[in-house]
């Protein structure tokens, strides 16, 4: 659902995001779609009962991955009265009671009625905290909602096959102790930059405290590193190959703070498009004596080796 072919944003605009500025985005990109609208609640919905259908009895089936990197935010009028009427519920209708806790006497900002509140924007309201704050929740809370949507026909079709959503580290947008309830494995994408500007003992301490929130969002359950690159990156400035044996510590890294798998992002490069050059277990040259496939296949023994210890233990 992160992302959708071209006729679906020609037949029906309302799924494309409305940004803080008020303008609707074109097609294109990723997590360019409401959260809210009901036609891309259903289509998603249609495409993950389908995909229950077909694999609820395929022996590889493990678990369900749902969308990708949930985030951002659409400010569309159906996200406007979305976010209307969620402010009612949360004050109990009174209108009197958000003006206290927002504090919106001060530079006379008032609401008298509830359709004068509108989401945070850079040409208007974005100067009361308790409005920012609010804001951010109710995109919480609706971002979980599609999620939800998206999951049920999974939990209804395969009621005995985990659910997760890969997360992003740090990432202010979302409160992710939320999620926690409503995936099976809490999973993360680890891409740090290594050989960079920042030292990387000092990379290395940083994601050693991001492995251990995600360990924490569900009370000390072991995680997922669900994505990782097995040399480089394609966003970085300098895109450098990690040199030997660091991606062997950055997996070990992950083992020892809780995670219970070291996976890939992505198998075989891309042979064009936005992300051709993400590193990948297969490289664009396909075949296997690659330094980047040799690397894996040791990297892979010693994590076995790994696990059986820590079966001892």
């Amino acid at each position: 659902s992160g992302s959708r072919p071209a006729w679906l944003s020609q037949k029906y605009p309302e799924v494309l995001r409305v940004e803080a500025n008020r303008i609707r985005n074109l097609h294109g990109g990723r997590h360019n779609h409401c959260f809210t609208s009901p036609i891309y609640r259903e289509k998603t919905r249609i495409i993950n009962r389908k995909l229950a259908e077909r694999y609820k009895n395929h022996p590889s089936l493990f678990m369900w991955h749902i969308s990708n990197e949930y985030g951002g935010e659409c400010h569309c009028e159906l996200c406007q009265d979305a976010f209307r009427e969620w402010l009612k519920k949360k004050y109990n209708n009174d209108l009197d009671k958000l003006n206290h806790e927002w504090w919106t006497a001060f530079w006379s900002h008032t609401f008298t009625d509830w359709s004068q509140i509108e989401s945070p924007a850079p040409h208007g309201e974005k100067l009361v905290n308790g409005h920012m704050l609010d804001w951010k929740r109710f995109v919480t809370d609706q971002t979980i909602d599609f999620y939800k949507n998206e999951i049920a026909p999974v939990r209804a079709i395969t009621p005995n096959i985990p659910v997760t959503t890969n997360i992003m580290g740090t990432y202010p947008g979302l409160n992710y102790w939320k999620f926690a309830s409503e995936v099976d494995v809490i999973s993360w994408d680890s891409y740090p930059k290594w050989h960079g500007e920042e030292p990387d003992w000092k990379l290395a301490r940083r994601v050693g405290f991001t492995h251990d929130i995600n360990r924490s969002i569900k009370g000390g359950k072991p995680f997922m590193m669900i994505e990782s690159t097995p040399s480089n990156t394609n966003w970085s400035p300098v895109a450098k190959i990690n040199r030997p044996g660091v991606n062997l510590l950055a997996s070990m890294q992950a083992i020892a703070h809780g995670s219970e798998s070291v996976m890939y992002f992505q198998w075989r490069k891309s042979r064009g498009s936005s992300e051709k050059f993400h590193g990948a277990v297969i490289d664009h040259y396909g075949k296997e004596n690659t330094r980047i496939l040799k690397r894996l296949q040791v990297r892979g023994k010693c994590l076995v080796r790994s696990v059986k210890l820590s079966e001892l233990l």
